[in-house]
């Protein structure tokens, strides 16, 4: 059976935050929080990571102590969805592919940067936090599609 584990890891979503200003075509275009806009902004064009990181990390540990932050509003539903249907969703990918699941184990790293980056070979996956109609039935749809 494949074994899964989902979490937000502040370290990760900086990495990603830093990477996707700077080395992705994703950008302004994909953020609808101002807020989100404003920090963009300051990290865009900074020559390190180490540079972004005291920009980023109130801001993220912020989305994180918010109770009421689409951050939490995300765990939540990909703790649920993925308890109920992980399993389930491994076997269809099975039964489709004639293929089995090319790991064993995998990794969800939870990022509010608008980018989902995969690393197949260590079945590291990370989980963009929005959940609305433009993006499917996101979180559990982002794992069948990477």
């Amino acid at each position: 059976m494949t074994k899964y584990r989902l979490e937000y890891n502040l370290d990760r979503d900086i990495w990603n935050w830093y990477y996707g200003a700077n080395y992705s075509e994703n950008g302004e275009n994909n953020f609808k929080a101002a807020d989100d806009l404003e920090v963009l902004k300051k990290i865009k064009g900074l020559k390190t990571l180490e540079e972004a990181e005291p920009i980023l990390c109130p801001f993220l540990q912020g989305k994180l102590d918010n109770p009421e932050s689409e951050l939490n509003a995300f765990l939540k539903t990909a703790t649920s969805q993925f308890e109920e249907l992980f399993d389930k969703a491994c076997t269809v990918m099975e039964d489709i592919t004639k293929h089995p699941i090319a790991n064993e184990e995998f990794t969800f790293y939870v990022t509010t940067f608008p980018r989902m980056v995969v690393f197949y070979d260590e079945g590291i996956v990370f989980l963009y936090t929005r959940i609305d109609n433009e993006l499917w039935g996101m979180p559990m749809d982002g794992f069948m599609h990477e």
